[in-house]
């Protein structure tokens, strides 16, 4: 006793109860004593653990057990005990302890979680830290309720896959891999698995353990910066397509199965609005699991409250939960949401000439979706350049229709040209027979007209007997118009001249008096009948 609490037999001749109490350490000394008295009066057992003071300072752990003893009258009369210094198994129990809370307070602030599972069958959890509750929502307690908890809440479109990989855990010991995890609220994390397996000591598989942390800011600045380079690719894409396709349909098709890639969505088509107020999807592209809508009739109430007011200036419709009643109000459009099964859609105007052409919809079905702002700037973009599209093949169809009107405008030029040759070879022909015409026919009217002037000009100079005044003024008068009728016919025979290119201009002195007489003797007579008098005034 003198050893376990540090003192020396000559320094004291008996350890007496004031000089153990004191060399109690402050913080145990009441409990202690307490105790002990109690376990002297039959009240309590006397087992404890306490700590002494050593004279030098040191401290050391006691370990104390004590029996009453009674006389045979059963009366108390002494206790009898034993002391122990389990100093070095009470440091190393503090050392563990603070490991302990050491590891509890790691694991409670680390952002990853802590895990062990089985190594066989659906590879239910049998330990997970509490920390899981701050990542994804659920208690501990809930994964280790169920054992097939966590592989049922891995997104369906990576749960296969992850799967297939954990071979590799069997054959390398170690493997790691990400995926989306719905949390509590139903929206899907990006975690990474750490995984590590553990051997018995033949070699079997024993447990899996390992750590997974969020990685969703991570995951999601990586898949944003992915997606940019997606969207840059995807308008080059659109603008490639537009120069190479002249075909509406295959510019539609081809763009709607990169953003159903790109955003990573159930559905995405093209709505087509008519003048008449209808409308009907026109191209579509959507995955397997769900309905197509290319045959299906949309209400009015569907796109036509928001058409003008929403969709003719050029604003976008962002749905994000069609159980929300904050965000649909209609019964109408919720019920036929439900049936196309659609929870979450974006829509955006594609504007053609400031009219509103059609919409551009992208569809969410599984679950509600926050539409990110880089995924409405796509669709805004896509939609612009639809719109150049568009026009590009209606300036396109327009060109076409113009080539075939002048093509076959050209064709009737042709045809027409063709029976203008053969019109112009006859009008060529009939000019020549009329040349000759003119020419046999003139040369026919020459000799019996020269005959006429002659037999005329014979009887002026009486060589066929004696005339007298009246009838010389009437062969004048003849002999004027003989020689006038000549005149006209040696005009026609210059009109033919004129015609072949053969006349030639002669220039000499005319006197107008002559000329006016002349003149007024063809028109005298149809002036007498007419009552008109002539009077020439030089």
């Amino acid at each position: 006793m003198y050893e376990l609490y540090g003192m020396t037999k000559s320094n004291n001749d008996s350890l007496v109860y004031d000089i153990w109490a004191k060399g109690l350490h402050p913080d145990d000394r009441l409990s202690t004593e307490t105790l002990l008295h109690q376990a002297t009066l039959g009240q309590a057992e006397y087992d404890t653990e306490f700590r002494v003071v050593h004279p030098n300072g040191s401290i050391r752990f006691i370990k104390a057990y004590g029996v009453l003893v009674k006389n045979r009258q059963g009366t108390l009369q002494s206790m009898t005990g034993i002391n122990f210094d389990i100093t070095d198994r009470k440091l190393v129990e503090q050392e563990n302890q603070h490991l302990r809370e050491r590891l509890q307070f790691i694991m409670a602030t680390s952002p990853a979680v802590n895990f062990i599972c089985r190594a066989e069958g659906n590879y239910g959890v049998t330990f997970i830290s509490e920390n899981v509750y701050e990542v994804t929502g659920y208690t501990a307690a809930e994964f280790l309720a169920e054992p097939s908890f966590w592989i049922d809440r891995i997104h369906p479109k990576d749960k296969d896959q992850i799967l297939a990989e954990l071979p590799q855990l069997f054959e390398r010991g170690y493997h790691s891999h990400e995926y989306r995890f719905r949390d509590q609220d139903g929206y899907c994390l990006w975690i990474r698995n750490e995984l590590r397996l553990v051997r018995d000591e033949q070699g079997n598989p024993k447990k899996i353990v390992g750590y997974f942390a969020d990685i969703t800011d991570r995951k999601e600045t990586e898949l944003k910066l992915q997606q940019q380079a997606k969207q840059e690719r995807l308008l080059g894409a659109i603008t490639q397509q537009m120069r190479s396709f002249l075909n509406l349909q295959d510019i539609l098709k081809a763009t709607i199965n990169e953003l159903l890639q790109v955003l990573d969505s159930d559905r995405v088509f093209i709505y087509r609005l008519f003048l008449d107020g209808t409308g009907a999807a026109i191209a579509e592209a959507v995955s397997p699991e769900f309905l197509s809508v290319l045959n299906v009739t949309f209400p009015e109430e569907i796109f036509l409250a928001d058409r003008d007011d929403r969709y003719s200036q050029g604003k976008v419709s962002i749905l994000t939960d069609r159980e929300d009643p904050n965000q649909l109000r209609s019964p109408t459009v919720v019920e036929f949401l439900t049936k196309i099964q659609v929870r979450a859609r974006l829509v955006v105007p594609i504007i053609q000439n400031q009219t509103l052409w059609g919409l551009l919809i992208a569809h969410q079905c599984d679950r509600p979706r926050s539409w990110q702002e880089w995924e409405i700037n796509l669709l805004k973009q896509v939609a612009n350049q639809l719109a150049i599209a568009i026009q590009q093949v209606s300036l396109f169809e327009q060109l076409q229709q113009q080539l075939i009107e002048r093509q076959h405008a050209e064709t009737q030029l042709t045809q027409t040209n063709q029976q203008l040759a053969v019109s112009n070879n006859e009008l060529a022909r009939a000019t020549r027979l009329k040349d000759e015409f003119l020419a046999n026919m003139s040369h026919e009217l020459r000799t019996p007209l020269n005959a006429i002037l002659g037999m005329t000009e014979g009887l002026e100079d009486e060589v066929f007997g004696i005339v007298n005044q009246r009838q010389i003024k009437a062969l004048k008068i003849i002999e004027r118009s003989g020689s006038h009728l000549l005149e006209l016919i040696n005009d026609i025979l210059d009109v033919a001249k004129i015609e072949s290119g053969q006349v030639e201009l002669e220039c000499t002195a005319v006197e107008v008096a002559s000329l006016c007489h002349a003149s007024m003797v063809f028109i005298k007579q149809q002036a007498l009948l007419k009552g008109l008098q002539f009077v020439t005034k030089l």
